[in-house]
């Protein structure tokens, strides 16, 4: 993620930056630099990685920072976390770790690390996808180097840096997700809420015969193992046609496995799987309700912002799905 953090590309790559004043960032030419009042949102309470990489970067509302480091070179503690402080100025993003944290632990010196931060998010979706992409250089003496110290394409709102106990198993989640990816179903996966151990008991409950609304997006799941996607958008430029929004590309299977759950649609070539962690555990702060990782590490909270669960005749379009009940009856 961040090559100045290992033990010896940081300290080579801020040695060379401090004497090679000729070299420019090679930003692509949908990215834009982005000015002070673009930083202030980037920076507004909300935690950046990159897809598949468990390495975090918070920045906290009372200006203070957050770096979680999932393979340091140095150290074999999962999930190694640097704090410090950030600032806004002369249109970059810097931070100072804490005394003696960089030197301690990195081996590297403990000094203000500016960035330039580049985006491709246009002006009507900026900090509205959660998967705009964000690129950093270090600035030095106004200086932007040609190799990008961090590429961050997921986001989330709120701190979602991950309680380093849980760091193992997370990645473990990860890696068999990714093993699961070209298939159609979990091998060896069950719908029976009885054959789950305890965690995924209580998923289920939370999850099953429920749509699962991560924003416009709705998933739903039957509890005979069918499962149905659609979106609000979908809904509403269908014009509530049901026969339209009822297609058979829409329905597909769910089943679970272990900590994890997986779902696809039948016609797609891979299936989408999500890692649950254990009640109320997994990140470095407080929270309600259920904490789930996808395999491309997205995280979120189930419940907080714009995810949770509603049943069917709680949502937008009851009869849609009253009709998406019939047909999964009908595949008994």
């Amino acid at each position: 993620m961040k090559k100045s953090l290992s033990l010896l590309s940081l300290y080579l790559f801020v040695a060379i930056a401090m004497v090679a004043n000729v070299s420019y960032a090679e930003e692509p030419p949908t990215f834009k630099k982005l000015k002070q009042d673009k930083l202030q949102r980037v920076t507004d309470n909300n935690t950046f990685w990159k897809k598949y990489n468990l390495d975090r970067v918070y920045f906290a509302p009372d200006s203070s920072f957050t770096q979680q480091l999932n393979n340091p070179k140095n150290t074999n503690t999962p999930g190694e976390i640097l704090n410090g402080t950030w600032i806004i100025k002369d249109d970059l993003v810097c931070w100072t770790y804490a005394n003696g944290e960089p030197e301690n632990k990195l081996n590297v010196a403990n000094t203000e690390f500016c960035y330039s931060v580049y985006s491709d998010s246009p002006e009507d979706t900026f900090m509205t996808t959660h998967a705009e992409e964000f690129i950093l250089y270090q600035t030095i003496n106004g200086i932007e180097e040609r190799s990008p110290s961090f590429k961050w394409n997921r986001w989330a709102y709120d701190n979602y840096v991950l309680d380093p106990s849980y760091v193992s198993m997370a990645q473990k989640g990860l890696d068999t997700m990714k093993e699961y990816r070209y298939t159609k179903t979990i091998p060896g996966g069950t719908i029976d809420r009885s054959k789950l151990n305890d965690r995924m008991k209580s998923y289920y409950d939370e999850v099953i015969g429920k749509i699962f609304f991560i924003g416009d997006n709705l998933m739903y799941f039957h509890k005979n193992g069918g499962y149905f996607s659609t979106s609000e958008t979908r809904i509403e430029n269908a014009d509530r046609d049901i026969s339209f929004l009822t297609a058979p590309v829409r329905f597909g299977q769910w089943s679970m496995k272990d900590d994890i759950h997986c779902y696809g649609r039948s016609e797609s070539s891979s299936v989408n799987c999500e890692f649950v962690f254990p009640f109320k555990k997994g990140l470095t702060r407080e929270y309600e309700g259920t904490l789930g990782m996808h395999r491309n590490g997205f995280t979120r909270v189930h419940g907080e912002m714009a995810v949770g669960h509603i049943l069917p005749s709680e949502s937008s379009f009851p009869e849609l799905f009253k009709r998406v009940d019939k047909i999964f009856e009908q595949q008994k």
